[in-house]
């Protein structure tokens, strides 16, 4: 069932309500609020159903799809940081990459190769804004999760901090590792092996 239509004057009421004190801007405020509340709670379903349908064509890909596509699936997944949005993502805005192992292309795609303008003797080196949002905001929920639950990446994440780059800047650092090794581990057609890494106090 459609949520009735917020009335064109919602936000003026609530601007309104604002100015005034006590009872009557907090009747003003819980009206909005009842005319806002359906229309949240329809998106936080269709957020569920979407997710529980991402889920679902994930299962299905891993168990009953192509040889191939049942092995590169499961291999995303296997990979620390690699959920159902960044897994759906890599692979519906990708696919074409994943399936040719092409990690240039996924890095330029993503943002993460950086972008160098030179002129005589000035040369600057800048984030790559010509890229595919979506793949981009997959990458960075990737390293954000990844620096969270990982150890190493959390490490390797520290030192770019240290050398002085964002915060940004040093999570693609994270991903561009994490990347490389992702399209070694789909080449070879191996899962996520943790105990096959540099031990962490090797890497830098």
């Amino acid at each position: 069932m459609r949520p009735p239509a917020v009335p064109a004057g919602l936000e003026a009421e609530l601007i309104f309500g604002l100015s005034f004190d006590g009872r009557f801007a907090a009747w003003r405020f819980a009206r909005c609020i009842g005319w806002l509340r359906p229309r949240l709670e329809l998106v936080a379903q269709q957020r569920h159903a979407c997710a529980r349908r991402v889920e679902a064509v994930l299962d299905e890909l891993t168990t009953a799809g192509q040889v191939t596509e049942q092995r590169d699936a499961l291999i995303l997944r296997s990979v620390p940081g690699i959920g159902r949005i960044v897994a759906a993502t890599l692979l519906g805005e990708a696919a074409a990459a994943v399936a040719a192992r092409d990690y240039h292309a996924l890095r330029t795609h993503g943002g993460l190769a950086p972008v160098t303008k030179q002129s005589g003797k000035r040369r600057i080196v800048q984030m790559r804004y010509a890229c595919q949002g979506r793949l981009r905001e997959a990458f960075h929920h990737w390293g954000r999760v990844c620096v969270q639950r990982d150890p190493r990446s959390r490490a390797h994440y520290t030192h770019l901090r240290q050398r002085g780059h964002s915060h940004n800047r040093a999570l693609r650092g994270v991903v561009d590792r994490l990347l490389a090794m992702l399209m070694a581990m789909l080449r070879t057609q191996t899962c996520y092996d943790p105990s096959r890494r540099t031990p962490l106090a090797q890497t830098s």
